[in-house]
């Protein structure tokens, strides 16, 4: 699996396509099937920088045209589409606290050259949610029909856990779900933004007019999760009584990032919270289809090919996501990331990876960690023995007891999956990409990486 997020499709906007040759080699001779993205976090300064601009400015039919090339030329081969990949980092780290490019924001949340960190994030978010909705509805209407694929969005999804067990910062966690998910959920299921957002934002919090809320409403196929940490949220009960404010503290929340105690580094463990966004997604909105498009550890790079704490996170979410199948609208999970790569936060300091790259050598030498034996291994039914430092099962499915009470069978489908043979709590695949059938579903498998 590889996930296409090219900022060269076109050359300097001249229309001339420039990657079509590389799509074609993944998809034919690799027998992979690409999930493209049309717009990444992942892009060179300047690209990101223009980028976000025409999404304060208003950019609905330059990036429909750009996605239109996209489909048209790559559609007869990517069956899954991403318009744009968390547009909520985007939005808060771009036009609210300004450490993302194009880096506008305002005092007291940030200090850059320009922007407004009250007003900018909504009226970014109103343009992206506009683009999204336009792109998808070319897609549904004029290639869906033909190339049988889907179009989707995928949004930046952390856990949300109360700092305390008070009833101030229970609702505000009820309040960080709708600041974050919300925001971008409650206009794509039911047309608006949320009423504690129009509330609290007032008359800087954009308005879809009829058409709007037509061509937002239910522009998707499925949405993409991204979940990596969780947060504790504290309630900030005076934040609505300052004057200028940006989007948290309309919220009234201060969000703080749970550390890993052993680690300054590592992501803890927390399945839980992943288990309880999906849950919240499912009650609140309809249960669409979901998959979890990122999950992965970070570490420093160049420290280890045994990495054994990636190991421990892919083992705890992977059981996670397997006890939340009772969801039957989660249809695939995505380790990140498949290659060590530049990371657009950390560069190559830091790596999700679970192949390492010899950046030292000119052939760009790749070495399977050892998170991508477990993997392999996990996918193949198969279990291994961390040198004792941890124990899995024999069975790796037995993390979840109920799910895979089915009879033996044989599944091929081209593209949404691969040969497939399961039996009770066992399934072996010929391929990386492994699909699980969950009732009328396929679940998947796999690991992400960009395509440069």
């Amino acid at each position: 699996m590889r996930r296409y997020e090219h900022p060269r499709t076109t050359s300097q906007g001249t229309g001339e396509i420039t990657i079509r040759g590389e799509v074609q080699h993944v998809s034919k001779e690799w027998g992979l099937c690409p999930r493209t993205m049309v717009i990444s976090a992942l892009l060179s300064e300047h690209r990101m920088i223009n980028t976000i601009k025409l999404f304060i400015s208003g950019c609905r039919r330059d990036f429909t045209e750009y996605a239109e090339v996209c489909f048209r030329e790559f559609g007869d081969r990517v069956s899954f589409w991403t318009t744009i990949n968390e547009p909520n980092a985007f939005v808060y780290g771009g036009s609210d606290l300004g450490f993302l490019p194009p880096q506008r924001c305002s005092p007291p949340y940030g200090y850059c050259s320009r922007a407004n960190s009250s007003s900018e994030p909504y009226i970014a978010t109103h343009n992206i949610l506009l683009a999204h909705a336009s792109a998808a509805r070319l897609y549904q209407k004029k290639y869906q029909d033909k190339q049988h694929g889907l179009i989707g969005l995928s949004i930046n999804m952390p856990g949300f856990v109360p700092l305390t067990d008070t009833k101030e910062d229970a609702i505000a966690t009820q309040r960080a779900y709708a600041f974050n998910y919300g925001w971008f959920l409650n206009p794509l299921v039911f047309g608006d933004y949320p009423n504690i957002m129009k509330q609290n934002a007032g008359t800087r919090m954009p308005v879809f007019t009829d058409h709007e809320s037509i061509l937002v409403n239910g522009s998707f196929d499925f949405i993409g999760v991204i979940h990596y940490i969780s947060m504790y949220v504290k309630d900030i009960s005076n934040g609505l009584k300052m004057v200028y404010r940006d989007v948290f503290m309309d919220a009234e929340i201060e969000l703080i990032v749970i550390q890993d105690s052993s680690s300054a580094f590592e992501f803890p463990i927390m399945p839980w919270c992943l288990q309880a966004v999906l849950e919240y997604v499912e009650q609140d909105f309809g249960n669409p289809p979901i998959y979890i498009y990122e999950n992965g550890q970070l570490m420093q790079r160049n420290s280890t090919l045994d990495d054994i704490a990636r190991v421990k996170y892919m083992h705890g979410y992977i059981g996670g996501v397997l006890d939340a199948l009772r969801m039957d609208q989660t249809r695939g999970y995505f380790t990140w990331a498949f290659l060590d790569i530049f990371e657009s936060i950390g560069g190559y300091g830091y790596s999700y990876g679970i192949n390492y790259v010899d950046l030292d050598d000119p052939d760009l030498k790749r070495y399977p960690k050892l998170s991508a034996k477990w993997y392999s291994n996990f996918l193949k039914g198969r279990s291994i023995n961390l040198d004792g430092v941890i124990e899995l099962e024999k069975n790796p499915l037995s993390l979840s007891h109920s799910h895979f009470q089915l009879a033996l069978f044989i599944l091929w489908d081209k593209c949404s999956g691969v040969m497939l043979l399961m039996r009770t709590k066992m399934y072996k695949v010929t391929l990386l990409i492994n699909n699980l059938q969950q009732g009328s579903h396929v679940f998947s498998f796999s690991a992400l990486t960009f395509a440069y």
